[in-house]
């Protein structure tokens, strides 16, 4: 049983921090569970040891993932739940298939201790002339996504 979640995230338009405080959100209000928030490119790795559950995102730039959530990826989760998300700005119907091969199934296999309940791929920003926009970012997605992830930690 959960009680206490971490979400670490890695963002640089800010995508992933939304898409991270919804998902937390949803896991308050619905779940009661205790859920902190760490930005691996604006702190240190945190000590997963207290946390019963680990939730993992990350943008994605010039196709590949932060090099901070890599690092993280690598570290021992033990038997703790765990789920992995990402955030694109090329996450749309078209090519959601290959965006969740590309960004999830893919660079999870680097990580074989790393070994998600629930995996996503959502929306994220893309650069128009050096200002971000979101494109394709569904918060509705991403809840009903959370409560999967609240249940599947529940079990």
């Amino acid at each position: 049983m959960v009680d206490k979640v971490l979400i670490a995230y890695t963002t640089k338009s800010g995508a992933t921090k939304k898409t991270a405080e919804k998902i937390a959100e949803v896991l308050r209000d619905k779940f009661n569970y205790w859920v902190d928030l760490a930005n691996l490119g604006e702190q240190s790795v945190p000590y997963v040891g207290e946390y019963s559950g680990v939730i993992v995102g990350t943008g994605v730039q010039k196709g590949r993932i932060y090099p901070e959530t890599e690092f993280f990826l690598a570290k021992d989760f033990g038997r703790r739940p765990l789920a992995y998300f990402t955030c694109s700005g090329f996450t749309y119907p078209k090519t959601y298939e290959e965006t969740l091969i590309a960004y999830t199934t893919k660079v999870l296999a680097a990580y074989p201790n790393f070994k998600p309940v629930a995996t996503e791929a959502f929306g994220g920003y893309i650069k128009i002339l050096g200002v971000p926009v979101a494109r394709k970012m569904d918060m509705a997605k991403v809840a009903v996504w959370a409560d999967i992830v609240g249940t599947k930690f529940g079990e």
